[in-house]
């Protein structure tokens, strides 16, 4: 959650929310991602999140941006 809170959403604010740009977060299923904690902290934060699977690096694009 402390990521979260001193990065992710920082950095979202800078990059996205202050231009009015859409974005989404995309995160695997590993279980701190899901946690409830976490859940609830970006339902109320106003973070839209993509559900992905996990253990699929192939599915992910960034993966042929570094291939």
């Amino acid at each position: 959650l402390k990521i979260y809170e001193k990065c992710l959403l920082p950095t979202a604010e800078r990059c996205f929310i202050k231009k009015n740009e859409d974005w989404i977060l995309q995160e695997d299923n590993d279980p701190k991602h899901r946690s409830k904690l976490c859940t609830e902290w970006k339902e109320q934060s106003g973070i839209v999140t993509l559900d992905w699977p996990s253990q699929s690096p192939d599915a992910n694009p960034i993966e042929n941006v570094w291939a």
